[in-house]
């Protein structure tokens, strides 16, 4: 993913591309036009969530710039949301549309030169201000099977009901809801940000969607009906209300940021982000300057040059100076202590910082 295939941005600290997606090529190939803005003056745009995927990026797209037309390379996943994209429209998926055009995405794949490590430090501290402004997410699952319809079809049926509707328990629901929060989504770390700093997100997968706010009041109200349960059913159909954290992760960040009360640091949020994991070892921290407070991430400079041990031992330094604190000691188990940060899954870590050993 060369930076040929792009408008070169004249300041990376302030402009970003969007993605207008168009219809098929004659020989049936996704096609779409990149056009350059100013973060200040961008049109109307949806951004994506989505998983990029284990399977390097060897699907074809057709990509109109200021160089041409171009091929890019993209992941099986985003060639399987884009062509579902093409198949919605504004009644079926009115998020994305406006006065019947379709709205430009922003898409991180596409949008931001993968293979250009200097434009990606400039680019990712603007996330905060892209996901901010985006009108809507549209969050991409991509798996797809019988129990992932019915766990839309359950959650949009439970949402309906109030906290004080007796609600019976429904084991095929149940394992249905589990079966979506073992999506790969609901694991990584990246998708936090994409998905709670946007004003409306809504889940997609396959032809079925869901909003995230009836998300929310679904998964509170299968919890309630799983503890309600009667007792012969609890011997039959045992349940772990803890198997829905990442909702309520997203949830609590979600509101504290919808009330101005952002005050989460980046290793308090290393620790409650556990279950999350990044490809990179550098993205463990730096996937979370978007939600985490801003003078932490003001102050966090993105460095992929360094090696992770550095990048950790400068976070933990910053949090010392700012905090006036040792907090972040927490995060390392017992026998991870002279070697792995538990909050960063497989990622070394140092234990010296701030000059000592």
């Amino acid at each position: 993913m060369g930076s040929s295939h792009y408008y070169c941005l004249r300041e990376p600290a302030h402009e970003i591309r969007l993605l207008d997606l168009l219809p098929a090529t004659a020989s049936g190939d996704l096609n779409g036009r990149v056009r350059r803005f100013s973060i200040g003056s961008a049109p109307a745009f949806v951004s994506v969530s989505h998983v990029w995927g284990d399977k390097k990026a060897d699907r074809a797209m057709s990509l109109e710039s200021g160089c041409g037309v171009k091929n890019l390379q993209i992941s099986l996943n985003l060639e399987s949301f884009l062509v579902n994209m093409l198949c919605h429209t504004p009644e079926t998926l009115p998020q994305i549309w406006e006065v019947n055009e379709r709205l430009p995405m922003w898409i991180d794949m596409i949008c931001i030169d993968q293979l250009d490590n200097n434009e990606k430090a400039l680019q990712i501290p603007l996330m905060r201000d892209i996901y901010s402004k985006a009108r809507s997410v549209v969050v991409w699952i991509h798996e797809y099977d019988s129990y992932l319809r019915y766990a839309f079809q359950y959650l949009r049926r439970l949402s309906t009901h109030g906290p004080q509707d007796g609600i019976s328990f429904d084991p095929m629901g149940w394992d249905a809801i589990r079966r979506l929060l073992g999506c790969e989504w609901f694991h990584r770390r990246w998708v936090i940000q994409e998905s709670v700093l946007p004003k409306t997100a809504i889940f997609l997968c396959g032809s079925d969607s869901i909003s995230m706010g009836d998300v929310f009041r679904g998964f509170d109200m299968a919890v309630n009906s799983l503890l309600a349960r009667p007792r012969p059913m609890k011997k039959l159909k045992r349940g772990n209300t803890g198997e829905v954290r990442p909702v309520r992760v997203l949830r609590e960040l979600r509101q504290a940021l919808e009330t101005n009360q952002n005050q989460f640091g980046l290793f308090w949020l290393m620790e409650h982000l556990r279950f999350t994991r990044a490809t990179f070892a550098h993205d463990q921290i730096y996937s979370l300057l978007g939600v985490c407070n801003r003078q932490e991430a003001a102050a966090t400079s993105v460095r992929y040059d360094l090696e992770p041990e550095e990048v950790y031992k400068r976070s933990a330094t910053l949090h010392a100076n700012i905090h006036g604190n040792l907090d972040f000691l927490g995060l390392c188990a017992p026998e991870q202590r002279d070697t792995l940060c538990s909050g960063s899954p497989g990622a070394p870590v140092l234990r010296t910082f701030a000059g000592h050993d």
